[in-house]
């Protein structure tokens, strides 16, 4: 552009100046992409067609806050805040502008709302596109809307992991999903008439897998009585609940309807690059290298995923003259406009008035493919396709496979052919944690299995197109969620659900989140608030993670006038209960449970198998030991024992809700021992104490580099704290010593476990020590007691085991927990041997 003044009578001409506008066409036109309901651009808030300044809105306490975010797709739907204090604040980070919606940044509890259009009810399809930042993976709520009651069933939630709500217990989630740390792009999307479990969410232009609850339900988006919510959600008692606590939102656009895949591959190219975040698409994603455009030239990508190839002929595609018209699915125009289509032989294949490819005659045929562009675009270059038409039927495949599995769960594969025909099957993704054997898929590891379905066709069927399905293979979790006893109004409580291995038994890496399901209350992470009238509330806990299955569980209480109480018992951490090896080691009952309002707890085996367990003293000095009328595992590997834990109540509390605790019995064995004392809550303050000890004596004990770092660090002597040949507690046994004679191998208790010697004036040796009994040495520990003259060449011959049960079963002291006390001596006198006689006992595991 050149700008010029010639001057008049007074003024000479001026120097001219030139400067340079680049026009582009990388951002959508409204009416690029069908059924747009509404647009939300940061770069325009008040959407004045103008790049928005701080000016434009008011600044309070020093936050730029606009009272709401005008819609540019030119149909007026937007939102608006009247409240100051619940203002977002518009920021730029970067160069990047957005609205902040909690954190310090923003307003505490911030949100916009708006109206429903008309257009939206029942069970609407939709497809909501945003790029946006968070902190946290929890299911606060980017959009909601309506019921203005929170009905269940009535609402739909879409929360920053990537889930759908829709109140009353019903969800589809994805595990993994993470907005946190820079700008990503999300898509939700649901077909209309779909169930729950049907949602669909992508990720930076990844399909996530989802875990459904109340899968085959459907919601149903009431014509009266809602409203829409940006940044936050409602409850099923209506009240504004799951407010965006740490968000910044640059961009949002909903469209009536489920977008194909490509409309939104565009979509999401056009918000990455525009905010930054395109090196964090999906690999293969087709605007991975270069952004859309929404005008101006345009191409066409051939592609044909739905039709098969003949192995036998260079893998040419094929149709059958038996095949219905089609379409060839995956090829597109960069445009997103439709392809038309032009044959060379229309006996071979027609075109019909659809628009499809119609195969009516075999032979070879040539494809071409068009788009003659239209007002915003350009026609695109003529690209072709071969392939031919056969006389063979056709099969189709029908193969699915559920969106997750357990890992120590067997897959059986049931793919079948429309032909009836042997369907193979191949892992194409996913061989490091899978293994096939036939139509059976065992599994090693978790995460993502891709598994084809083909079927090669014989003399009268023609190959079938091949079927991929992708799951995830998961860990099952176990959650244990306490119940809740009747609890005063206004008052504040902390909430508690265990989260262990569904196999194991062994806690996990997971923390619960908690909604309120319905009633006079509200959670804010794991604390819960009364409100002020009475009645019955529904607490829901949810666990997950991305190697792990979604569990739920609920409980409810009442809210009373009477101040209530909790019962706090520890399992699966520190100085909590865990699965036991028998043993005779007592376990702190007493100091794992508490009330909150501090009054005694009470202490019940409600299930003893076999006698297994008993329970000593009361309150906090109780004990749980391994009774000396235990029976045995009666040929079972486990025995599973319940422990409830009470506390009544008196005129100033309510009764606390009973809470109880299953913990497993084992066998006694090296894994159960190590196991188990990993979650004694000394454990981490042995291991450091032992670790420097021996890491100052690293070249006198040879300590080498164990964890691969290149060096040799503090790392390296923890790695052998758990090793049997070391002494943890510096007692001066070592690990094996004290799994072998009953030992606390975290305590100095040397004097009190070795074996020692008995004297008495008959000239014979003898040593006493503590043993497995047979019936519970399933490690196979030997205990080999020797006799010597000389301390240097040790015999068995020579010595006796006493007696020590007169007529009873063998021949030593049961002492609990699974050990016997037993006495050895020597057969003669040391006179007899010459003077000197030596006893010991030696052991040794397989």
């Amino acid at each position: 552009i050149t700008v010029t003044q010639t001057g008049d009578s007074g003024y000479n001409p001026a120097t001219s100046k030139t400067f340079t506008v680049t026009v582009t066409e990388y951002s959508p036109y409204s009416d690029s992409l069908p059924g747009m309901i509404f647009w939300l651009n940061a770069n325009d808030v008040n959407g004045d067609g103008s790049p928005d300044v701080n000016t434009d809105f008011t600044s309070i306490g020093g936050k730029v806050q606009p009272d709401g975010w005008a819609d540019v797709s030119g149909n007026s739907v937007s939102f608006s805040q009247s409240s100051t204090s619940k203002q977002p604040v518009r920021i730029v980070q970067n160069g990047l502008p957005g609205l902040a919606f909690g954190s310090t940044l923003g307003n505490s509890g911030a949100y916009l709302s708006g109206s429903v259009p008309s257009s939206v009810n029942g069970n609407v399809g939709y497809t909501m596109v945003i790029a946006a930042k968070t902190s946290g993976t929890n299911s606060d709520r980017f959009f909601h809307f309506g019921a203005s009651s929170g009905a269940a069933g009535q609402v739909m939630g879409l929360g920053v992991n990537g889930g759908f709500y829709f109140n009353g217990g019903g969800e589809q989630t994805f595990s993994g999903v993470n907005f946190g740390g820079n700008v990503q792009v999300g898509v939700f999307r649901r077909k209309a008439g779909s169930t729950y479990a049907d949602s669909e969410f992508m990720f930076n232009g990844a399909n996530q897998i989802g875990t459904a609850i109340s899968g085959n339900s459907s919601p149903s988006i009431p014509s009266t009585g809602r409203d829409m919510l940006l940044g936050a959600g409602r409850n099923s008692s209506g009240a504004i609940s799951s407010q965006l606590a740490n968000a910044v939102i640059h961009e949002v656009m909903l469209f009536e309807g489920d977008l194909n895949d490509f409309a939104v591959r565009r979509l999401e190219g056009y918000l990455a690059y525009k905010w930054g975040s395109n090196s964090r698409l999906n690999n293969g994603h087709p605007f991975g290298s270069s952004r859309p455009q929404f005008g101006g030239a345009q191409s066409i990508t051939v592609a044909a995923t739905n039709v098969p190839l003949d192995a036998a002929d260079s893998n040419k595609p094929f149709m059958s003259t038996f095949d219905s018209p089609f379409k060839l699915e995956g090829a597109y125009a960069t445009s997103g406009l439709d392809i038309v289509y032009e044959t060379n032989n229309s006996s071979v294949i027609a075109v019909n008035s659809s628009g499809e490819l119609n195969p009516v005659g075999t032979g070879l045929v040539r494809v071409t493919l068009k788009q003659p562009g239209d007002s915003h675009f350009s026609a695109a270059s003529n690209r072709t396709f071969d392939m031919k038409v056969i006389g063979k039927r056709p099969q189709t495949l029908s193969f699915t496979t559920v969106n997750e599995t357990r890992i120590d769960q067997a897959m059986d594969l049931n793919g079948s052919s429309s032909a009836g025909l042997t369907v193979a099957y191949s892992i194409t993704a996913g061989n490091s944690i899978a293994s096939l054997s036939g139509t059976r898929l065992t599994f090693s590891g978790t995460g993502s299995v891709t598994i084809r379905a083909s079927q090669s066709g014989n003399g009268t069927y023609a190959a079938a197109v091949v079927v991929d399905c992708t799951f995830l293979v998961k860990r099952p979790l176990t959650l244990i969620f306490d119940s809740i006893g009747d609890m005063g109004k206004q008052q504040q409580f902390t909430v508690r659900a265990v989260v262990l291995d569904g196999i194991s038994n062994q806690p996990v890496q997971v923390s619960p989140t908690y909604s309120i399901i319905s009633g006079p209350a509200s959670v804010s992470g794991g604390q819960i608030t009364c409100g002020n009238a009475t009645g019955v509330v529904q607490v829901r806990a949810v666990a997950t993670g991305a190697a792990f299955f979604t569990t739920t569980a609920t409980t409810s209480f009442n809210v009373t006038n009477k101040q209530g109480q909790t019962i706090f018992f520890k399992q699966g951490e520190a100085g909590g209960l865990r699965d036991l090896p028998l043993s005779r080691k007592p376990t702190p009952l007493g100091r794992m449970a508490s009330a909150s309002s501090n009054l005694g707890v009470t202490f019940v085996l409600t299930a003893n198998p076999n006698n297994a367990m008993q329970i000593n003293g009361s309150g906090a000095n109780a004990v749980l030991v391994f009774s000396k009328n235990f029976s045995g595992f009666g040929g079972a590997d486990e025995l599973t024992v319940s422990i409830k834990a009470t506390q009544a109540g008196n005129g100033s509390y309510n009764a606390a809700a009973d809470v109880t605790r299953d913990i497993k019995i084992k066998k006694p064995g090296k894994s159960a021992f190590f196991d188990e004392r990993r979650m004694d809550p000394r454990y981490s303050k042995e291991r450091d104490k032992f670790a420097r000890k021996l890491f100052a004596k690293k070249n006198l004990k040879g300590l080498i580099d164990l964890d691969g770092s290149g060096s040799i660090t503090i790392n390296d002597a923890k790695l052998l704290f758990d090793s049997d040949d070391f002494d943890s507690d510096g007692d001066g046994m070592s690990n094996f010593m004290e799994r072998a004679f009953g030992g606390d191998s975290l305590s100095s208790d040397a004097k009190t476990t070795l074996p020692r010697s008995i004297r008495q004036k008959d000239g014979k040796q003898r040593i006493t020590f503590q043993q497995y009994s047979t019936e519970y040495n399933s490690e196979g520990i030997e205990y080999i007691v020797e006799t010597s003259t000389d301390l240097r060449t040790w015999t068995t011959t020579g010595t006796t085991q006493v007696d020590l049960n007169g007529g009873d079963t063998g021949s030593g002291i049961d002492i609990g927990g699974g050990m016997e006390r037993v006495l050895w001596e020597t057969s003669g006198t040391a006179s007899s041997k010459g003077g000197k006689q030596f006893l010991r006992v030696r052991v040794r595991t397989k």
